[in-house]
């Protein structure tokens, strides 16, 4: 099983995949999003059909992280430091994950 998380810094979503079947530590499902100790995540740009890379909207420092358009085993530091990164570039402060199931938030 898979649990997707997001998070919305203007035109970028941050999407976190974490459990059983996803690049992350440990690979278990129904943790709490902090006891993960990396995660899977992809960033989606408003007006694309498809993942970008940090490169695509200014990030490149972080373009390493990523095999392509995803990047797997993320560690918290590297997330936290793209999380501040993709903050301060919609003007926003970090923002809190919220749990999705296919693109919709959870209530």
């Amino acid at each position: 099983m898979i649990e997707n998380y997001r998070e919305v810094y203007g035109d970028v979503t941050l999407s976190y995949a974490v459990g059983e079947a996803a690049y992350c530590s440990p690979r278990k499902s129904g943790l709490p999003l902090a006891e993960y100790d990396s995660v899977e995540i992809a960033l989606i740009v408003s007006g694309h059909e498809s993942f970008l890379s940090p490169g695509a909207i200014g990030l490149a420092e972080f373009d390493a992280l990523f095999d392509g358009m995803i990047a797997g085993r993320v560690q918290r530091a590297d997330l936290d430091r793209l999380r501040g990164a993709l903050a301060a570039r919609a003007g926003v402060e970090v923002r809190d994950a919220e749990r999705v199931e296919w693109g919709v938030a959870l209530s």
